[in-house]
This record gives C-alpha cells, sequence and structure tokens, in this order.
C-alpha cells in the first residue's frame, strides 16, 4: 500500500513538472526520485539516511559502548588461590577398544556372506524356471 502511495505522488510529481515546463515553452523530461520505504520508519517521504527517527537516536548508544569492558577483573586471585591438581589420563590400549569393533564386524561379514549365498541359489533358481517357461511356450 505504502509503495503504491510513493508511485501515486511520484506520478503527481512528473505531472506538476510537466505542467510548469510546458506552462514555460521548455519540453524537457524530469526524472522525479522515487524512494523505497524507510527501513526505520516505514515512511515514503525520505529515504533511510535522512529518517528524523535516525537523527534523533544518532549518539544515543555511543555512550554504552564498551561498556562490558568497564570494570576490571582482579587478576590477583587466581595467583593467590591454590590449583587444582591436573588430572592425568593413562593411554589406553587401542587393540583391546577395537576387539569386541573387529569380533561384531567378522560376524557381520560371515551373515552377509551366507546371505549371499542364499540369494545366489534363489537367483539361479528362478532363471532356471524363467528358461523352462520360455521352452514351454515355444
Amino acid at each position: 500500500m505504502d509503495n503504491i502511495k510513493a508511485q501515486l505522488k511520484s506520478l503527481t510529481r512528473q505531472i506538476e513538472a510537466l505542467k510548469i515546463k510546458e506552462s514555460r515553452g521548455i519540453h524537457t523530461i524530469v526524472k522525479a526520485e522515487s524512494h523505497e520505504p524507510c527501513f526505520i520508519c516505514g515512511g515514503v517521504e525520505h529515504p533511510t539516511q535522512d529518517c528524523p527517527t535516525f537523527r534523533e537516536m544518532r549518539g544515543v548508544y555511543e555512550e554504552q559502548c564498551n561498556a562490558l569492558e568497564a570494570y576490571k577483573k582482579p587478576t590477583w586471585a587466581l595467583i593467590i588461590l591454590p590449583q587444582p591438581p591436573k588430572a592425568y589420563f593413562a593411554p589406553q590400549n587401542n587393540t583391546l577398544s577395537m576387539s569386541p569393533l573387529v569380533n561384531t564386524l567378522h560376524m557381520f561379514i560371515e551373515v552377509q556372506s551366507k546371505m549371499n549365498q542364499k540369494f545366489e541359489s534363489l537367483f539361479k533358481q528362478m532363471v532356471e524356471e524363467s528358461n523352462e517357461m520360455k521352452s514351454q511356450i515355444t
């Protein structure tokens, strides 16, 4: 709706400019500026950089910049407090942890190979039956 209003205003400006030019006798094309809606207030009368709301808010937040770093953290407490002992983890033997994985993998391979053999035998049986059916038909 705002876009239509902006286009209507732009067209009326162009018509008024043409009427003024015709009354003077000059026939030139006037390009009226069409503004997109302002991102701050949503108005179409002005571009975003000329928004009155933007001018009012300029400088308001500058005093709040770096407010989080304004307070110094005490560094002396870190030196005085006793440090907790660092945990030591002994390196683990990877061959022991991989043993169940290897066993599971071998079991999977065995089961898969048995399934593949069953499917191959079924496939061969289906091929033989289809060949028999072809021979009976012909």
